[in-house]
């Protein structure tokens, strides 16, 4: 049949949950739904830009504003917080400076509200202002699905009255929707929205790339000496812990102080508006012992890491989401975090269902660190029947 398969999302910048997405539906599909290659000429991960991340890991993406208008289509929106995501806001995660992005932001806010979508309007060169929620009139599309999506603004009332009657309107017109916490989809069932509820697609990475595949994959031999060793994993975004660097730092030191276990600094977010990195340059000049901080890395890297960890700490919704699959006891960061701590709420083991303050790690560290790990195993296995089935279920709606 000629008629295309896009999976949309947000794959064309450094952010390690992002591209997972396609890689591992891609995948699921190629483990058990084969009958979808048959289905479609083509499957296309997609984006607002073309580009070619494949150096971390990442799948090349073709650009919404050069796909083929002549073609018939099916849209995927396979996965991410992408019910509210704006082209003024992605325009900024775009940028490729810390620097630019908060001159960007007062512009923004002092001279010229409108000179921020100016610039993606032109950047990206798009109709919809929230392109991650596709209208049917665009491209010949025939089918549009969401598949375990959120919408953390939807939740915390940040979405604007006009974006929200757009969002509800494109999702009272698509073929399926399915949505990764409890909250959203109570949020969309309260506007009529007929949603399922499913654990985020990439919850099943471990299926596909266990520790002995993912070994293959590093190349740096310290990252594999890790396996050897006991470690705790730290990652924080810089916006999401800007002010509590020095109460992370004297957590951490009372974590170390324990004598049996190492310390691990891990950035996963390198995109704009996530800024790993500068958080953690910070932290690390401020730890008085010695330390592992990998910075040069890929999603491999990353995976691995965590898979390989004794205990995850983070800010990340899919750090925490690679700890679950492979069984490691996480704590979500930050309980502003409403994608993180909405997520945990609806898929973690109690007590690792919530997020936590930065002065509660070393004490729910010290209570949780021995937790048992075949009760970790169990709700991955559940999860896992989950992620299946809501897949299953999306596919097979597509081929009716």
């Amino acid at each position: 049949m000629n008629k295309e398969l896009l999976l949309l999302g947000a794959f064309d910048r450094y952010n390690y949950g992002d591209l997972l997405f396609p890689i591992i539906f891609k995948k699921y599909i190629e483990v058990y739904r084969n009958d979808i290659y048959n289905h479609y000429s083509k499957i296309i991960p997609t984006a607002l830009e073309n580009s070619d991340l494949s150096k971390v890991g990442g799948l090349p993406t073709v650009a919404w504003k050069d796909l083929n208008k002549n073609t018939n289509k099916d849209v995927i929106v396979v996965g991410g917080d992408v019910l509210g995501a704006t082209t003024s806001g992605l325009y900024l995660d775009s940028l490729d400076s810390f620097y630019k992005q908060i001159v960007m932001k007062i512009v923004k806010k002092y001279i010229n509200k409108n000179y921020i979508q100016y610039k993606a309007d032109k950047k990206f060169q798009v109709n919809n202002i929230l392109p991650y929620v596709p209208n049917y009139s665009e491209e010949n599309i025939k089918n549009i699905t969401y598949n375990a999506v959120s919408g953390s603004g939807l939740i915390s009332q940040k979405i604007d009255d006009e974006h929200k009657k757009i969002i509800i309107n494109r999702l009272e017109k698509s073929s399926y929707v399915s949505v990764r916490d409890n909250k959203s989809q109570e949020a969309l069932v309260s506007a009529g929205i007929d949603v399922k509820l499913s654990p985020d697609s990439a919850a099943v990475m471990s299926d596909f790339f266990p520790l002995s595949e993912l070994s293959k994959e590093v190349s740096d031999k310290n990252i594999l000496s890790l396996q050897e060793k006991k470690y705790v994993v730290l990652q924080v975004g810089y916006w999401k812990s800007k002010n509590n660097i020095n109460e992370i730092v004297e957590q951490l030191k009372l974590i170390y102080s324990t004598g049996n276990v190492e310390v691990v600094l891990l950035p996963i977010g390198f995109a704009s508006n996530h800024d790993d990195l500068i958080a953690l340059n910070k932290i690390s000049n401020k730890l008085d012992f010695k330390h592992y901080y990998f910075k040069d890395i890929s999603i491999w890297d990353i995976m691995f890491i965590i898979g390989s960890a004794s205990f995850f700490l983070g800010t990340s919704l899919h750090g925490n989401i690679t700890a679950m699959s492979f069984g490691v006891p996480n704590m979500g960061l930050n309980k502003n975090i409403y994608k993180l701590d909405k997520y945990l709420n609806s898929w973690g083991t109690k007590p690792f269902n919530k997020c936590i303050n930065f002065n509660e790690i070393y004490d729910q560290y010290i209570k949780s660190k021995d937790f048992d790990k075949e009760a970790l195993q169990v709700n991955q296995m559940n999860t896992r029947k989950l992620v299946y089935e809501n897949n299953n279920n999306l596919l097979n709606m597509l081929l009716s």
